[in-house]
């Protein structure tokens, strides 16, 4: 094997290095995440990304899944509220929407409205109060959209979640002013102090 030979398969090995890397670092996530919890033969993420059509039929149903879910479940909860639409979702929407014509007669159309931070209060509030601390401590997370959905889940609690207002009022400060986040977050705040006579 010449010099130049190998040089040119240097690179190679060591991209396949890295992907193989990269596939058994995934594989270990995958084999020893926690389970993901799950209601009435559902995932949560199953829950989560169909809720304003399951909302729809049958809200008892779903504020009952959410009850069982509990304070453990938040951690999936927030990360549906960032994560937008499933990758099944995008798919049935692009479909619909850029697919050929004769195609549509195969599919429902897509339910467009996705499980946004507007959802926050009746999920939380389905959870209970319990989830006030966890709530709070969102509030110092990195994720604006988490942030969001833990100052608009507080405000269910109204001045039951007072002891979140250093917070909110923390986060008010590094908001740009005349944003939506500001103005939504400047009105959990006003649903939260207590009325003053």
């Amino acid at each position: 094997m010449t010099a130049s030979s190998k040089q040119r398969r240097l690179p190679m090995l060591i991209a396949a290095g890295i992907i193989l890397s990269v596939a058994l670092v995934l594989v270990f996530q995958c084999a020893f995440a926690p389970p993901e919890p799950e209601y009435k033969g559902r995932k949560i993420s199953e829950w989560l990304g169909n809720y304003p059509q399951l909302k729809q039929r049958d809200w008892r149903e779903v504020d009952a899944a959410m009850r069982s879910f509990g304070t453990n479940g938040i951690p999936y909860i927030l990360d549906g509220f960032a994560g937008g639409y499933s990758f099944r979702q995008e798919i049935h929407m692009k479909l619909w929407l850029r697919g050929p014509g004769w195609l549509r007669r195969f599919l429902r159309p897509p339910y467009l409205q996705p499980f946004d931070t507007s959802y926050a209060p009746e999920v939380f509030g389905a959870i209970g109060p319990d989830s006030i601390p966890v709530l709070i401590k969102t509030l110092k997370d990195s994720s604006p959209t988490k942030q969001l959905a833990a100052a608009r889940g507080l405000t269910y609690f109204g001045n039951r979640a007072t002891n979140a207002l250093p917070e909110l009022h923390r986060l008010l400060a590094s908001t740009p002013t005349n944003s939506r986040s500001y103005f939504l977050i400047s009105g959990a705040i006003a649903q939260i102090e207590p009325k003053r006579p």
